[in-house]
């Protein structure tokens, strides 16, 4: 897929994000000539998004992959918080009595599967 249209998706998600997180008012006016969407503060779960954005659509992107990921990371970590998924999983197993999460890790896994633990030191593609 060619660059033009990865940035196009990721502006699309940015403005569907606008329905999940709206701008933040601060009551001081900031934005009021623009439309309701835009008035106010980006909030910051979008602005990690629009960083991103703004980083892939230059030229030397790729020297920059590191604060990349940095900022794919907040933006996880911010949205983790507030989706609070642990919590949602245990709630939801105390209303449907049926548990969606095994609480495994690559670990667990292993330890009766080695021979794709040498698959993915092989594959260059395990942090061990």
């Amino acid at each position: 897929m060619a660059k033009e249209e990865l940035l196009a998706k990721l502006s699309a998600k940015i403005e569907v994000g606008r329905f999940y997180f709206p701008n933040v008012d601060r009551a001081d006016g900031f934005g009021l000539h623009k439309p309701r969407a835009y008035q106010g503060y980006r909030n910051l779960v979008l602005d990690f998004l629009v960083f991103s954005y703004q980083l892939f659509e230059r030229d030397d992107a790729v020297e920059h992959l590191g604060l990349a990921e940095k900022l794919q990371r907040y933006f996880t970590t911010y949205v983790f918080e507030l989706l609070d998924p642990k919590n949602f999983l245990k709630e939801t197993e105390k209303l449907t009595n049926r548990k969606f999460s095994k609480d495994h890790s690559i670990e667990d896994l292993l330890k009766n599967e080695s021979s794709f633990f040498n698959e993915l030191t092989e594959a260059d593609v395990f942090w061990g």
